[in-house]
């Protein structure tokens, strides 16, 4: 067959080739020049804060259902019952705080020796519920130091109210000082009056005050008197139950 130099041929692939190298065992056991670089486990911001945010809130559940439960156990002994407060949210927290944080620091005194530490030793393993998980590939060295300074952060940040209230508390007690000229180192004896409406003047110990009610005592009786009318609603006298009497041992 003849072709002329003028006529080409043109040649359609339909399907893309292949083509297979077969790797032997030396290309195995030696690595390649270019080298794929190992990555690093790097720190999973989105799960610390969805841990953050998680422990936040379990910690203000707990302060609040704590802060309630206290209130409960308070009241009821003086005939006052909690479903008839008017307590926020902002309320219970105060006060779970404030019974936390008395908790806590009361164990610095009651334990010898190891009461110091026995606060940072409680928000460090908090700490660690958090930490372990987000650093487990980690050495072990560094998820003991990052479960200190998250635990001795979280330390600060309990304590940091608690100084508030006793800065709050001292300038009280200087500026009565200012104006009196009589030093309260450890505080005042309050007593509060309410003039009622029949023009009777109750004079007692604040029990506690909210939108609607106000609870005094005075001596052994309990008053709640109306905010808007000052009109005494009840009064509840207040017995100390008999002491159970010893069996005697024959």
């Amino acid at each position: 067959m003849r072709w002329k130099r003028d006529k080409t041929v043109r040649v359609e692939l339909l399907t893309p080739i292949s083509l297979h190298y077969p790797i032997s065992s030396s290309d195995l056991s030696s690595p390649p020049s270019n080298a794929v670089k190992k990555t690093v486990g790097k720190l999973d911001t989105d799960l610390v804060f969805k841990g953050l945010a998680y422990l936040a809130i379990v910690i203000q559940a707990a302060l609040a259902v704590y802060g309630y439960s206290k209130l409960m156990g308070y009241f009821e002994q003086f005939g006052i019952v909690t479903s008839e407060l008017d307590l926020g949210i902002p309320t219970l927290l105060t006060y779970g705080y404030i019974s936390a944080f008395t908790g806590t620091m009361s164990t610095v005194k009651s334990v010898p020796i190891l009461g110091a530490f026995t606060p940072g030793l409680i928000f460090m393993s908090g700490a660690a519920l958090i930490v372990i998980p987000v650093m487990r590939k980690a050495k072990i060295a560094t998820i003991i130091w990052t479960c200190c300074w998250v635990g001795f952060i979280s330390l600060m940040v309990f304590v940091a109210p608690a100084l508030g209230l006793s800065q709050g508390a001292d300038e009280a007690r200087s500026g009565y000082f200012d104006i009196t000229g009589v030093k309260a180192g450890r505080g005042f004896n309050r007593a509060h009056n309410i003039i009622t409406d029949k023009a009777e003047s109750l004079t007692g110990h604040l029990l506690i005050a909210d939108t609607k009610n106000t609870y005094l005592l005075i001596n052994d009786m309990v008053y709640k008197i109306d905010n808007a009318s000052n009109r005494v609603v009840r009064r509840v006298l207040l017995q100390p139950k008999p002491e159970e009497a010893s069996k005697k041992v024959p």
